[in-house]
Order: C-alpha cells, then structure tokens, then sequence
C-alpha cells in the first residue's frame, strides 16, 4: 500500500517570521528546530507513535522574498525510511498589516524508499487571522498517487502573547480508503487546534494541539496499518528559532 501524506505546513508557517540573521545586505538566514511528541500529519500518526525531532533551515534573498528552504524530520509508517527530507523554493508576500501569502515547490524525499518521494506545492494564506493551506503532492513513482490537502482555519491571539488556531482540512488521497461494509472513498476530514505560548526571553514556542480524523477503524487499518495511527491525540511541541 502506498502512502503519501504532506510534509508538516507548520514548518514552512514559521519561516516568515523567524528571527533572520543577515548574512550580507542582500541574504538572510533562519535556523529552527522543533521537537514534537508525536509526529501526525493531517491527523495520522507517521513517527510510530514516537517522539520527533523537526529541523528548517531557510536561505532568504531579502529584495524579492524568495527563499530557499531545507526541512528534515524523523519518521516512521513500518517502512525503510526512517527519516523526511525535503527541499523547497518559496516565495512570501506581505499585503498591508493584516495578509500575508507564502508559496512554495519542491521535493519531498525519503532516503531507502524512492518509490514515496514525490514534487510537492504549497499555499499557505493569511487574512486578518483567517487561513487558507493548499498542499498539492506529484509522485515521482510510475503508478504513484498525486493527493491534494486543503485546510481552512482562524487563529485567534490573547495576551501574554498566547494563540489559539484551529483548523478544519478536507483531503483527497488519490487512493480508496475501505469500509468494514465494503464502501470506499478517497477523501477524510482532519481537525487540529493548537494551543500556543511563546517565552519571550528565550525565544521559545510552546504547542500543545488536538488532532483527530473521521477515519473509520477498518479505513485506518487498511491506509496505515493499526488503528491507533489515526486515534485522536494531544501533541507537545517545543520549537527554538535562530
């Protein structure tokens, strides 16, 4: 059974608003890194049930706000592969005070198992607190599946510099998910809200975030292999920019 599942859209959210060390006048860089309980991406469980460490390492050209990003992060669906490396050209776009837009394209790589890497696009919008995230993935195998993901959502902040985002996604697999009465379907709902806090002092992101699925048991058990890789979970993250 193939798997094709997108590469975390909160690393590549981080990116415009990291601390940037100027490298010349014309480039900057950004370093992050995050460690995370458990590594679910649009709901389902792709680290074992482990916890992650996830690195972005992003090269930016100042005058035009293109950049040129590298994300890594360990991972784990029973396969060879054991880690997720991905490397993307991204654009971000700044309308006023309240709207932002971030695009990007690259590959998304996994060392072992060739037959998963696949091109991936990705859209990621702001508007007044309103967001809007597109992911669209092109395998590179000769009978792979080409999946999108779409996400609507609100971020609200609070003082004490603590946010509250939730989201709800609809996504299409490009595969059919069974049904213990026989049916199928290729699309799922997945629903996340985050909990944020950030320590100033140490420039540090605490998360705390619900996600789930309306996987069925037998749809999990056919797509991932045990039911508990779709079971709804409370993830901890911490995340250190540079």
């Amino acid at each position: 059974m193939q798997k094709r599942i997108i590469l975390s859209t909160t690393i590549l959210l981080i990116l415009p608003y990291a601390n940037a060390v100027e490298i010349n006048k014309d480039f900057s860089a950004t370093i992050g890194i995050k460690a995370v309980s458990e590594y679910r991406r649009s709901g389902l469980d792709v680290s074992d049930g482990k916890p992650a460490i996830q690195t972005t390492t992003s090269i930016k050209h100042n005058k035009s706000n293109i950049s040129l990003n590298f994300q890594t992060s360990n991972y784990d669906v029973g396969t060879e592969a054991k880690s997720e490396l991905a490397y993307t050209l991204g654009y971000f776009k700044v309308f006023g005070e309240k709207a932002y837009i971030y695009t990007s394209i690259g590959q998304t790589h996994y060392p072992k198992q060739s037959e998963s890497n696949m091109i991936e696009y990705v859209f990621n919008g702001n508007y007044k607190g309103f967001t809007l995230d597109i992911v669209k993935d092109w395998s590179t195998a000769d009978k792979g599946t080409n999946p999108i993901y779409r996400y609507v959502g609100y971020i609200q902040y609070f003082p004490q510099d603590i946010s509250l985002w939730a989201r709800i996604g609809y996504n299409d697999l490009d595969t059919n998910l069974y049904s213990s009465d026989g049916s199928t379907r290729q699309t799922f709902f997945a629903r996340n809200v985050e909990l944020k806090k950030k320590w100033k002092k140490a420039d540090i992101d605490f998360t705390l975030t619900y996600v789930d699925t309306d996987f069925s048991e037998n749809e999990c058990i056919y797509y991932m292999g045990y039911v508990e890789k779709c079971e709804p979970r409370f993830i901890f993250g911490v995340k250190k920019e540079f």
